[in-house]
């Protein structure tokens, strides 16, 4: 995979049309240079008709990096669209710097209708409208949506702290379709950004000490899809993964000695 190849999977709906029913693996990491403004969907302006893409995108663990846009306009995202059929998993997602800017849109797609899993969102993303929300992973969510065993730990704004809508994991949309994911309580102000629909049960918002928790992510995919270790964030394994040797560190706080310990050292002994 290239980023030349990665942005011809859209140049517009005449060019693109029969590209939003394929399916799309990575095969490696692509660092973005400048602007995306290759959205997958369209709406038909003579029936108002949405077309998301209803294919697979399979990042299979790896991650694009740099992702950013600035003054998309409305429900913008990596994908525009994700149909009802669509599915969009296994992937890492890096903004940039200056992250991206929409309206009532989200980093991974601007409106799901369909299935995002097993997916690392770390890009900041701003509502650049007076009133309207942002989400972090998700702008509009509708229809039977899903997003499972994924996390954002981006961080999300809108121009007016104050408005009745702000940042959520998704900005809009029912919250029943979010399973198993989790946005960090700093970087959002609700679940869902439109009404600022709360965390009641504190199930979908977490700490950053809760996200660097392995217990967290018990429901995940350990053994196939995820990384987890105690003290980081959970790592999507990809082709060749080999999991990091632990590193322990010991404090012996009466004589002031530190002892860093790393797993199947045999050379100290624990107590």
């Amino acid at each position: 995979s290239s980023e030349e190849e990665l942005r011809a999977l859209w140049v517009d709906k005449d060019t693109s049309a029969a590209n939003l029913n394929n399916f799309y693996h990575l095969t490696n990491d692509i660092t973005l240079t400048g602007n995306w403004y290759q959205f997958m969907g369209y709406t038909d302006s003579d029936t108002n008709v949405i077309y998301g893409y209803a294919g697979t995108f399979d990042g299979r663990g790896y991650a694009i990096r740099n992702f950013k846009y600035d003054n998309a306009g409305w429900n913008a995202g990596f994908f525009w669209c994700v149909a009802s059929e669509g599915v969009v998993k296994n992937l890492k997602l890096v903004g940039g710097e200056s992250g991206v800017v929409t309206i009532a849109g989200g980093a991974l797609a601007g409106s799901l209708w369909g299935t995002v899993e097993n997916c690392f969102v770390d890009v900041d993303v701003t509502s650049n409208h007076a009133t309207q929300p942002s989400g972090g992973i998700v702008g509009t969510a509708d229809g039977e949506y899903v997003i499972k065993d994924s996390v954002y730990i981006g961080k999300a704004t809108c121009q007016d702290p104050e408005a009745a809508n702000g940042t959520g994991l998704i900005a809009s949309g029912p919250q029943e379709g979010i399973r198993n994911s989790y946005a960090l309580e700093t970087g959002v102000d609700a679940v869902v950004g439109a009404a600022k629909v709360p965390d009641e049960e504190g199930v979908y918002l977490k700490s950053l000490a809760e996200l660097r928790t392995a217990a967290t992510y018990d429901q995940w995919d350990t053994e196939n899809i995820w990384y987890v270790s105690e003290g980081n964030f959970p790592e999507l394994r990809y082709p060749g993964f080999e999991e990091p040797e632990t590193n322990y560190a010991i404090y012996i706080t009466n004589e002031k000695t530190t002892l860093d310990y790393r797993a199947g050292d045999t050379s100290v002994k624990i107590e």
